[in-house]
């Protein structure tokens, strides 16, 4: 009788197992979601520091500084509810996934982006793709994100579009 009313328990409490594990696979903030973020701010991977104001956008080094005109919003990011992230660059568009294992912890997988000939963005963009996917962590406080390295050092700051 006890081995009857064990395996009538036991499916009930994988089922209740499997569906907790779950819910803390995608521990999304809310706030992240369906909000188009502006880059303000990214750390290249050789230590260049790329900050975007409106139509301007300077590449600071510690020798020396590079100003560049640009016409229209620099990098965006957008994530949605079904794990998709897509944005614009200076001349491409891209898109791809994301997974959020435990909350604030985050790995960007990066499918596609269009090749729209590029030549004066290409370090600007190859640094943001590179930058995607090395994030491991986010924060999002009032209006802001920030994407972090696995070494917890911001690798892009954003502000609400």
């Amino acid at each position: 009788m006890r081995l009857i009313k064990y395996l009538y328990l036991s499916p009930i409490l994988l089922i209740t197992l499997a569906a907790c594990s779950h819910s803390d696979d995608q521990a999304v903030d809310e706030n992240l979601l369906d909000v188009v973020w502006r880059a303000d701010s990214l750390r290249t991977p050789d230590g260049k520091i790329v900050v975007v104001s409106d139509s301007l956008v300077m590449i600071m080094q510690f020798d020396d500084t590079t100003l560049v005109s640009i016409r229209r919003p620099f990098m965006t990011a957008k994530f949605s509810g079904d794990m998709e992230i897509a944005g614009h660059l200076a001349c491409n568009d891209y898109f791809g996934t994301y997974k959020i294992p435990k909350k604030t912890t985050i790995t960007i997988n990066m499918l596609n982006w269009t090749e729209v000939a590029c030549t004066n963005w290409e370090f600007i963009e190859n640094s943001f793709h590179h930058a995607l996917e090395y994030v491991t962590a986010y924060e999002v406080a009032e209006n802001r994100l920030t994407l972090y390295d696995e070494d917890h050092q911001y690798v892009l700051n954003f502000s609400v579009e």
